[in-house]
């Protein structure tokens, strides 16, 4: 690419308390399902996938589903895809159940997390621990995840000690399956007092997908993904083309919009002489677009958009801020968009998982591999036709090859 130059029961009183930790808007917060809000609207709408435990060479699928007397799904490991299960089955694979609850004015959901645990003297029944994730909103209607405690008996005889369980998220990273493809997980560290006790990793759209357990009173074990379900769509990525106020570019100058308020405003004319050419294709997916934008002067005046995160923060790196008067550079304007990052074949090649399309991309040379620079500004296509991109080679640009994947 050349873009520019260069449950059992409790023992002891359950004690609630809130832990906060950082804040995050409730519409990214509900994508990764940490706490599903209603994302999830039926039994069924979500494809078990693989998931690989870290004391077993099996792979088991990672299920969701619904209790007899919960509203919001459940998670359970099985060696079954689709397996039906209530809330007290699979009692030494059941990785933890949520449920909703109203404990206090200000908590709107509270995800029950229940690691089983088991205490030294293993003669003893086991005892499980409630860690309730609790998900609050402040005056201001910030929402704030937060946790709770409980005690339990962990001595023989069984005597209660109070254990102090605390939650702290940190920032959105990616994670890459044991097939190669990639999702954005959201960290949630359990603490027990000031060990660590276990790191749930949370996945954009399908909610958990793996788990680190340092404790060994932990049944359920360490697990890492195989393999990822097919992405939902989540919107339309609509294709625009402007001749008018580019009349130098070859074929156009092509920007792309997935905000259905930010399309209104290209429809109506507020971002020059835009027109849909008719093209488009659904957002969606596991990992985020980055969204990057010249400027009109020093330009590019364009657009550009990556799912890869080596690209991304490559072209982050370069960024100069305050954007210099004199020299061209892409400034990042954020995620412009969900979507599937392709994976290399064993040749090289770029493939989409299943439930996904290819989306091409092709570059208009406006700085040629030859040198020098064309009179236009830098521009992408992107299209899930290959014809497409051979129109615009065509016309001078240089095919990029598969750089998304969408959902179908």
């Amino acid at each position: 690419m050349l873009i520019i130059k260069s449950n059992v029961a409790l023992i002891g009183l359950l004690v609630w308390f809130v832990n906060a930790l950082p804040v995050a808007t409730a519409a990214s917060f509900d994508k990764y399902l940490v706490a599903p809000l209603g994302t999830v609207s039926a039994p069924g709408a979500f494809t078990p996938f693989l998931v690989k435990t870290s004391d077993s060479n099996n792979a088991l699928y990672l299920n969701l589903y619904y209790g007899n007397d919960l509203n919001l799904p459940l998670v359970a490991l099985s060696s079954d895809a689709g397996v039906s299960v209530n809330e007290y089955g699979f009692s030494a694979t059941l990785i933890g159940d949520f449920s909703s609850s109203s404990q206090s004015s200000n908590i709107n959901q509270t995800i029950s997390w229940k690691p089983y645990v088991v205490p030294p003297n293993t003669t003893h029944l086991s005892v499980a621990v409630l860690l309730n994730v609790v998900l609050s909103y402040d005056e201001h209607g910030n929402p704030n995840l937060g946790t709770v405690f409980s005690n339990y008996c962990i001595t023989a005889p069984c005597t209660l000690t109070q254990m102090v369980f605390t939650a702290s998220r940190t920032q959105p990273q990616r994670m890459t399956t044991l097939n190669g493809n990639q999702i954005e997980v959201v960290p949630v560290k359990i603490r027990l007092d000031d060990t660590p006790w276990a790191t749930y990793y949370f996945g954009y759209g399908v909610g958990l997908v793996a788990a680190e357990a340092f404790s060994a009173q932990l049944y359920a074990p360490s697990f890492s993904p195989v393999t990822l379900p097919p992405p939902k769509a989540d919107g339309t990525v609509v294709e625009y083309v402007n001749t008018l106020d580019f009349p130098n570019a070859p074929g156009g100058h092509y920007f792309y919009a997935s905000d259905p308020t930010e399309q209104a405003t290209v429809d109506a004319g507020g971002a020059g002489k835009f027109v849909r050419t008719g093209r488009t294709f659904a957002s969606g997916g596991f990992v985020p677009v980055c969204r990057f934008y010249g400027s009109m002067s020093p330009g590019p005046n364009s657009h550009f958009f990556t799912v890869s995160a080596s690209e991304c923060e490559e072209l982050k790196a370069m960024q100069v801020i305050p954007t210099p008067a004199s020299t061209q550079q892409w400034n990042f304007e954020g995620n412009g968009f969900y979507s599937v990052m392709p994976v290399a074949d064993a040749q090289g090649q770029m493939q989409c998982m299943t439930g996904t399309q290819p989306v091409y991309r092709a570059y208009n040379n406006a700085y040629p591999k030859s040198g020098g620079k064309n009179p236009w500004d830098s521009n992408h296509r992107y299209s899930t036709l290959s014809a497409d991109i051979d129109e615009m080679v065509s016309k001078g640009w240089a095919s990029e090859g598969i750089v998304l994947c969408a959902p179908v």
